[in-house]
């Protein structure tokens, strides 16, 4: 090898030590990598989530309208009934507390009534949303109906629950069965989880089976079922429903899980690191 040759090769092991050196180093000096330092290092599959730091959770998507809001007339003049589905198309994420606003108004624009509420929904459920006896004065032809959504409170559910587990037992439905009303909905209500609930919400929303469209929607509560057991409920109407054919019927019992006070002791408090929080990041596990 001549004397060039010698000195190159002795330059570039120079550098490979020298090299070596300052990596060591860098890593003895440099901050070492966590899952609050606002960069995607590690094996986080995102920024300060995944991998070595909790798993990544994605913003909810917005819960939505899926059906358009039904306006109903009712046997008094007066007095309309709404009704209108919600679907939270978030298999993770569920809402405590969504608000809504419903207005009639006629359809040259004019006001008639407003009714504010608010509903809950689970993952990936849809559930119908009934408000009875609102005021209105005109004629229902003349009406229509306009549902707004506002901004949902996201919270994951509780540790073990699924679903509610409450199933509707034996549903039937008799014209004139007293000297009273003119129809009736009975049915049970069995409450299948191993929790005590405090409030059920029990939605009817009745069909014509010729027509194919709603002729009413009724919301009634029960208090206090307790696991495994079962209790009837009854819709009742005082003056015969609108029908040509037969009627169907939709029945859906609905009970807010992430209420702390709807579980009877059965379940702790809902904790506070369940409600989404746009701008927390992921922590080490």
């Amino acid at each position: 090898m001549n004397r060039i040759g010698k000195q190159i090769t002795i330059a570039a092991i120079l550098l490979i030590g020298i090299s070596f050196i300052l990596v060591l180093v860098w890593r003895s000096t440099a901050p070492k990598a966590r899952c609050d330092d606002g960069i995607k290092n590690q094996n986080e599959t995102g920024i300060d989530c995944g991998g070595v730091c909790e798993a990544c959770h994605a913003s909810p998507e917005d819960v939505r309208l899926s059906t358009p809001a039904i306006l109903l007339a009712t046997s008094s003049e007066d007095l309309v009934e709404v009704y209108f589905a919600v679907e939270n198309p978030n298999p993770q994420w569920g809402v405590i507390d969504l608000p809504y606003t419903v207005t009639i108004e006629s359809l040259d624009g004019k006001l008639l009534s407003v009714r504010e509420g608010t509903t809950y929904i689970l993952p990936f459920e849809e559930h119908t949303v009934v408000e009875q006896a609102i005021p209105v004065e005109g004629r229902f032809s003349d009406m229509r109906v306009v549902v707004e959504l506002g901004e949902a409170t996201w919270v994951e559910p509780p540790e073990g629950i699924k679903s509610v587990e409450l199933t509707v037992l034996n549903p039937t439905y008799e014209r004139n069965p007293d000297g009273f009303n003119a129809a009736e909905i009975r049915g049970v209500l069995r409450n299948d989880s191993p929790f005590s609930y405090d409030v059920i919400d029990i939605v009817v929303v009745v069909s014509d089976r010729a027509t194919g469209e709603a002729v009413s929607a009724r919301r009634t509560q029960m208090r206090t079922i307790t696991s495994d057991e079962r209790r009837e409920f009854i819709f009742t109407w005082r003056d015969a429903l609108p029908l040509i054919g037969e009627p169907d019927f939709r029945i859906t019992p609905l009970t807010n899980i992430f209420e702390n006070e709807n579980f009877l002791l059965e379940y702790g408090e809902l904790r506070e690191f369940q409600l989404f929080q746009p701008e927390e990041r992921g922590r080490r596990r």
